[in-house]
């Protein structure tokens, strides 16, 4: 069965109207930036510290932890973004609770800071956004502050 030149080409057409309408709708529902292992940090500082810190709650993906001594004072003063932080626990015993997240609780993690910026391993992305790297703590405890 031969089909004519112009036949050949509708159907090349078609294909092409059919296939970059399915490319736009991959495009258009895919992850602006997934987190692959080329976004976490590796070498832990060698001090070990404890921070108070307060979960953020933003309308973005960002890091989400503040230090409690870093939130404004007056109503002029706005959180800086620089200021934030991710939290990863040393280990999946020692992860934070959902329940903690949205509570606004201040809550002493026991750890060290990774040597470069980074995006936490426990990080769950709240939309398609990926992060900017920022500073990470590794924690291998918590206690939560009255």
């Amino acid at each position: 069965m031969a089909f004519s030149r112009k036949r050949i080409f509708s159907i090349l057409v078609i294909l092409l109207l059919l296939g970059g309408g399915m490319g736009w709708h991959i495009l258009k529902n895919a992850e602006e930036g997934p987190i692959t292992f080329l976004d976490y940090s590796y070498q832990l500082e060698e001090e070990k510290d404890s921070l108070d810190l307060s979960y953020i709650i933003w309308a973005c993906a960002c890091a989400n932890w503040l230090e409690i001594v870093k939130f404004p004072q007056t109503e002029n003063e706005e959180i800086q973004a620089e200021d934030c932080l991710f939290i990863e626990a040393a280990s999946a015993q020692n992860l934070l609770p959902d329940s903690l997240y949205n509570s606004q609780q201040a809550i002493r993690f026991y750890g060290s800071f990774y040597q470069q910026p980074g995006i936490s391993r426990d990080y769950k992305k709240p939309t398609s956004q990926k992060p900017e790297a920022a500073r990470v703590f590794r924690y291998d405890r918590f206690k939560i502050l009255q």
